[in-house]
Parts: C-alpha cells; sequence; structure tokens
C-alpha cells in the first residue's frame, strides 16, 4: 500500500500511545527503552517500504535510497518527538542536572575562557582562540529537536570550530601553515570550552536520544558525536581533579571537647586525634586560646581597677560624683563592650 500523509497519520497513533503508556508507567528499565527503540525503528522500516518508489534512474543509486532512509526516519521522529523527549528527559533528569551543575561550576572558576577558549584548561596558548561562531552554533542544541537535528548541531558547531582555528592560525603564523592544527586531544579540549561557556541542560539526554533513536546517523556526523561525547568525559574528569582538597580542621565535638578542657583547667593530655600533625595543632591552638582567654582577663582586671578608682574621684566643687547603680553598671558594660571591640 502506497503511504500517504493521512494513512501515515493514522498508522503512527498506536506507536504513539504506546509511547505514552510507557511514560505513565513510571517504572523504566534498560529493556523497556530498547524494547521501544526496536518498536520505533521497525515502523521507520515499514514506512520507508510503504514510501512511493521513482522511476527516474536516479531513484535506483544506492546514494538516493540512503538518503530516503535518512528522511523517512527523520519526518517519524519529529511525529514522535514531543513524547519520546519528554520520557527521555524524565529519564536522565538527576543526570542532565548533575552535568548542568558541573558546567556552571567549571565556568565560575574561569575555565571556560570567556572570550578565547581554552584558557586554563590543557591546550596550547596558540589555540586559545575566540570561538563565537561555533558557540552560537552550540548553544541552539536545546532547541533542536529530532536525532538528526541534534547531530547536525554537534557537527556544525565541530565545524565552525575548525573553521575558527583554521582562520586564526592563518593570521597569525601564515608561514607555519597547517602544521600546529589541533590534535583530536586538543579538539576534544576545545569542545569542551564550547560546552562550559554554552552550560547546556539537556546533554545526557541528547546524547542518549541520538544512540537510542539515531537509526540512520551519517557517517560524517558521527566523528562528530564521538567528539562531542569525548569532551563530556573530559570535563568530568577534569571536574575531580579541580576539586579543592580541604585541609584537616576541627569537628564541633572537637572543639567542644577543647573548650571543656580549657574551661576546667586539667593539665591530662588531649587526645581527640593520634595524627601528629593535627596534635601539634591542637596543642598550639590551646597555646593561642590560652593567652588570649589571660590578655583578656588582665585587660578587664586593669579597666575594673580604673574604673573603681574614677568612682572615689570627687569633682571641682569637691563633691562625690553622683554615682547611681544604674550608671555604674552602664559604663561597665560600655568598658566590656570596647575590650572586646578592641580584642
Amino acid at each position: 500500500m502506497s503511504l500517504n500523509f493521512s494513512n501515515f497519520r493514522r498508522s503512527i497513533v498506536p506507536l504513539r500511545k504506546y509511547i505514552g503508556e510507557v511514560s505513565s508507567s513510571g517504572s523504566w528499565d534498560g529493556s523497556e527503552i530498547n524494547h521501544l527503540s526496536l518498536k520505533v525503528q521497525r515502523f521507520c522500516q515499514d514506512a520507508l517500504i510503504s514510501f512511493p518508489k521513482s522511476l527516474a534512474v536516479s531513484g535506483r543509486s544506492p546514494r538516493f535510497h540512503e538518503t530516503l532512509k535518512i528522511s523517512v526516519e527523520n519526518i517519524v521522529l519529529i511525529f514522535l518527538h514531543d513524547l519520546l523527549w519528554a520520557l527521555v528527559c524524565s529519564i536522565h533528569r538527576d543526570q542532565d542536572t548533575r552535568i548542568h551543575s558541573l558546567l556552571t561550576s567549571l565556568y565560575r572558576q574561569g575555565l571556560g575562557g570567556r572570550g578565547r577558549a581554552g584558557r586554563g584548561l590543557e591546550l596550547r596558548e596558540e589555540l586559545c582562540v575566540p570561538l563565537p561562531a561555533a558557540l552560537v552554533e552550540l548553544s541552539a542544541l536545546d532547541q533542536a529537536n529530532t536525532p538528526l537535528d541534534r547531530l547536525t548541531v554537534i557537527h556544525d558547531t565541530v565545524n565552525q570550530l575548525h573553521a575558527h582555528v583554521r582562520e586564526y592560525l592563518e593570521k597569525t603564523n601564515p608561514k607555519q601553515g597547517y602544521s600546529s592544527y589541533p590534535s583530536q586531544q586538543e579538539e576534544t579540549v576545545l569542545l569542551s570550552t564550547l560546552i562550559i561557556q554554552s552550560r547546556l541542560r539537556h546533554i545526557c539526554s541528547t546524547i542518549f536520544y541520538i544512540k537510542h533513536f539515531g537509526f540512520s546517523s551519517p557517517s560524517t556526523l558521527v566523528y562528530s558525536f564521538q567528539t562531542f561525547q569525548c569532551s563530556i568525559e573530559y570535563l568530568e574528569k577534569l571536574d575531580n581533579r579541580t576539586k579543592p582538597t580541604q585541609p584537616p580542621g576541627l569537628k564541633l565535638e572537637d572543639l567542644i571537647r577543647i573548650a571543656d578542657r580549657l574551661e576546667r583547667r586539667k593539665s591530662e593530655e588531649l587526645e581527640i586525634l593520634t595524627n601528629p600533625v593535627q596534635e601539634l595543632y591542637f596543642r598550639d591552638l590551646i597555646q593561642r586560646l590560652e593567652l588570649c582567654s589571660m590578655e583578656l582577663t588582665k585587660t578587664q582586671e586593669e579597666h575594673w581597677t580604673r574604673l573603681g578608682r574614677e568612682v572615689s574621684e570627687t569633682d571641682e566643687e569637691g563633691r562625690k560624683e553622683d554615682r547611681s547603680l544604674l550608671s555604674l553598671l552602664h559604663q561597665k558594660l560600655l568598658c566590656n563592650k570596647t575590650i572586646l571591640e578592641n580584642g
């Protein structure tokens, strides 16, 4: 039976209903997703078989059939995109959030370049070039629909990246030519800087969508997709290397224990941790706390003594100053506040 638009709309309804049932179940495992992928692929094959055949000589060429196959699959996925994409995003919501947080963290650390790509990463200085057009291409990835559309965006991004680097090298070092053209690793790093700057929100969903529902991806786009995956893996490894190591600190329980020991003025050894470096740190902390406490006590005693002498002084008329209990207490509190501020 020849395929027309009305027949196509009717034939795709059961498949859309099945996808909706899978999405509403709320429990997805690998077998269900693989089964769904096979059903969609089988429907694409049936649609290709039902497509009207061309009588022209060009219609019998392998290149024409390959292009027709890719086009039919893309049309089918356009009609299924709203359901499939919502399902994929639901499955990878946590992974997408984690990767987006990673990109935001790396961007705040200045590893995205912010003008010149590759700054702060493992890249030669001569390859740290601005990549504005490539960034614009990659930023549109979340707005693409089908797996083919997303593959095309990634491929165009890589092509723009190469065009930027080629143009920059020709301007800065025309004699050297392409001898300093980026290697595969450097290409991965350059694409990583674009991913950091774009801070895409659905990277894991995009990779899964292309892998499971991009059935006839053109070979020219596959390499760019593999580079994109390598860039994500590079960023995840980079995050583990750039995480700051926390210095050995004090727990709240340890601070409370030290305060109790100082309060009771016991001379026993402090046995909190067995690490010699941390033990020396504890002892130094105790000594500094004791000195600070003695200096504060000495300063307070001097101020109280001076305040007591001022109470007994008389004014110019030989009368004792009027020192009520409230005014005396007020001055003592002010004195104590001044000591704390100066300390």
